[in-house]
């Protein structure tokens, strides 16, 4: 079972995870924020291009401030160069302490319709997540998926990964979905509540299999690990000192 470091603590991931009950951060930079509490069923909520979506019962565009229900941090965005897209307190994209690492990539081209899906998350969840959409809709539509073999995810690039082209944010805007060619003019647009740009016709059945496989299959922290930091002892203190080399305490 994989594991990525939360807060100075590493604590294990996988497909069952649930986030645990929320707890309370001792840690700045986000002293005072809650993580821990969401479910696998939270993960698409909102089913919205929005940034700042898919925060269970929270609406509004961005993700400054907010609480980290998931453990993980939303995305951010160099470009365009909007202030709600790219929160400070977040580190830019390349940010190495990020939970799961530094911002990646990776494409789902089918090749029936030559539609271009990317998956946008840390380094961790799209590596994980290359390996589930192969297994879960390669077998049902003709489909690439980059990179392939034993290279990683690619890395974050401002003229590739843009949010005026994602079509759902999932896990509190840790996750996009964007497809290629699609132009959100409400990305642009400087007052929160613009309408979001119909999406154009795609390929239906292949990015709702991707969509799904992202509701199942996206990395959660396992609920008796993020349970264990509930409990303030000698033992945590200890597994804080030696395993925080790297902690979101120091961005």
């Amino acid at each position: 079972m994989a594991s990525v470091i939360f807060f100075g603590v590493q604590r294990k991931v996988g497909n069952l995870g649930g986030g645990g009950g929320p707890t309370t951060n001792h840690c700045c930079p986000f002293k005072g924020r809650t993580a821990g509490g969401g479910t696998r069923a939270q993960v698409g909520s909102g089913r919205s291009p929005t940034y700042g979506s898919g925060y269970s019962g929270v609406s509004g565009r961005g993700t400054a401030g907010r609480n980290f229900p998931f453990y993980y941090m939303p995305l951010v965005y160099e470009s365009p160069d909007l202030g709600y897209l790219n929160p400070s307190e977040y580190g830019g994209p390349q940010n190495s302490n990020r939970p799961g690492g530094p911002m990646k990539y990776a494409t789902i081209t089918g090749l029936k319709r030559k539609q271009t899906l990317r998956v946008v998350s840390d380094a961790s969840t799209v590596a994980s997540l290359i390996t589930d959409i192969r297994v879960g809709c390669g077998n049902k539509f003709t489909m690439s998926v980059a990179p392939n073999g034993v290279k990683g995810p690619f890395d974050y690039d401002p003229k590739v990964v843009r949010p005026e082209s994602t079509i759902q944010y999932f896990r509190a805007s840790s996750i996009s979905l964007e497809l290629d060619g699609y132009n959100n003019s409400a990305v642009f647009v400087v007052k929160d509540g613009a309408a979001n740009t119909p999406f154009p016709v795609m390929d239906a059945n292949l990015t709702g299999c991707v969509i799904k496989t992202i509701n199942e299959a996206a990395p959660l922290v396992v609920t008796n690990s993020a349970q264990r930091w509930e409990h303030t002892n000698v033992g945590i203190i200890l597994l804080f000192i030696l395993k925080s080399l790297s902690p979101l305490c120091i961005i």
